[in-house]
């Protein structure tokens, strides 16, 4: 259904129409625009295939970068093909989130994030 897509579901489409049999996982790690300078508020999307991500998998890699997860909202959307993807939105605070160099933090937390990922999967 179309009401539960959030506001930014374009970028959200871009990304699940990457999302392949070999590239079943994908993320955003952002400072949401509504947010100030002074916020610690930062949010994680996690864009898979198939099935969602539970909190539980992903927590200790979270907390240790420093992050406290505060909100989780998974959307489950399904493309014309009948493909099911998931966008899991982690909103989040960061201890230190005035010293997040958001976009070295991106790649950072992308490859670690990636490694463990395919670690657990193994």
């Amino acid at each position: 259904s179309e009401q539960n897509l959030p506001s930014a579901a374009l970028v959200d489409i871009e990304k699940l129409e990457l999302l392949s049999e070999e590239h079943t996982l994908d993320m955003l790690f952002y400072r949401p625009q509504e947010e100030g300078p002074d916020s610690k508020v930062v949010k994680l999307k996690l864009f898979h295939r198939n099935e969602p991500i539970h909190l539980s998998a992903v927590l200790p890699m979270l907390e240790n970068f420093g992050l406290q997860v505060i909100d989780e909202s998974p959307y489950r959307i399904q493309c014309s093909s009948g493909q099911v993807h998931w966008v899991m939105d982690f909103s989040m605070l960061h201890s230190n989130s005035q010293n997040l160099d958001m976009e070295s933090a991106q790649l950072l937390f992308q490859d670690a994030f990636a490694k463990v990922w395919h670690n657990n999967l193994e």
